[in-house]
């Protein structure tokens, strides 16, 4: 089960996935998230967010500053959000996945 104003991830807690991947987080509108994979805080600028449905998404790419290819084996990404406004909603998870 997910925790309270997350919807969904993807790939999803132990989804052994094929390359490319982009990686999804889907929040309750009004919240923003902070992306950490592999222990690398993944750069604000680098993450697509669209305010009104609370998706955040991500890849490695060639101009990454923390990743440009997601590599075989296990990656752990850790999510912590708050609201954008108003009365604080925080919260965190962290899921494994495979890239095959």
């Amino acid at each position: 089960p997910l925790p309270a104003g997350l919807q969904e991830v993807f790939p999803a807690p132990g989804d052994s996935a094929v390359r490319p991947v982009v990686l999804e987080v889907d929040l309750d509108s009004g919240l923003k998230a902070t992306i950490v994979v592999d222990g690398f805080a993944i750069p604000e600028q680098e993450v697509s967010f669209v305010e009104a449905t609370g998706v955040h998404r991500w890849t490695p790419s060639p101009t990454s500053l923390v990743m440009t290819e997601w590599t075989p084996g296990d990656h752990t990404v850790r999510i912590t959000w708050d609201s954008l406004a108003g009365m604080p909603a925080p919260g965190e998870f962290e899921w494994t996945f495979r890239i095959q």
